[in-house]
């Protein structure tokens, strides 16, 4: 029986066993999976809200950098030359590829 146990059965029945023994070590290992999947549904469930609440953020961040900097280009309009355009350009992109990964 021992052996059984270190072996990875989760129950043991001896022999002879009445009817009712038997039905009492099934029903003890459905009640067992049952709490299993109700306590993986719990963990999948706090896994989507986790993921919910993080993936907003990532995907506003990148819109933050392109408001930022057109904001910043509309308060400039008369003082930027195409060549500061250019620049704010260039750095935005790369802004842009470092939040993609």
């Amino acid at each position: 029986m021992r052996k059984g146990m270190d072996l990875g059965a989760d129950d043991y029945i001896m022999k002879p066993f009445t009817r009712r023994e038997l039905l009492q070590a099934i029903q003890t290992r459905l009640e067992k999976q049952l709490m299993l999947e109700r306590l993986a549904q719990e963990k999948m469930s706090s896994l989507q809200m986790n993921v919910s609440s993080i993936l907003p953020h990532e995907l506003l961040n990148p819109l933050s950098i392109i408001l930022g900097y057109s904001e910043l280009m509309l308060d400039r309009e008369q003082q930027v030359n195409p060549m500061q355009i250019r620049g704010s350009h260039r750095t935005l992109i790369r802004q842009l590829n470092d939040c993609s990964g």
